[in-house]
């Protein structure tokens, strides 16, 4: 049986189309970074997510941020240069994932 395979899916066979020997601490390299986007001209932003395949997610959000971004970075290094990207669009913070208390499991239906 065929399943669907979401955006993590793939950028997870990618990066191993890449680098079959990818090690999993470099593949489970993600960080979670918080816009801050000033304005109301979000075209260009827009334009750089659908060019970034290593922007996984976009989240468009209410309070003090605009957009939570979901990235795969390969390196330290990698994850900067991403961030200097992102910050001609305002402020950002970044969060490094190290672990995955509760994997996501979707909604349920009420017992």
């Amino acid at each position: 049986m065929a399943e669907a395979l979401d955006d993590t899916d793939w950028a997870i066979l990618a990066a191993l189309q890449q680098n079959g020997r990818l090690a999993l601490t470099e593949l489970g390299k993600r960080a979670v970074v918080r816009l801050k986007f000033p304005g109301n001209r979000h075209e260009p932003l827009h334009r750089l997510l659908a060019e970034r395949t290593e922007l996984l997610e976009c989240l468009r959000t209410t309070g003090d941020d605009c957009y939570t971004l979901k990235v795969a970075a390969t390196s330290r290094a990698h994850l900067e240069q991403l961030m200097g990207e992102l910050a001609r669009f305002g402020s950002t913070t970044t969060n490094v994932v190290y672990g995955q208390t509760l994997p996501y499991r979707g909604p349920r239906k009420p017992a």
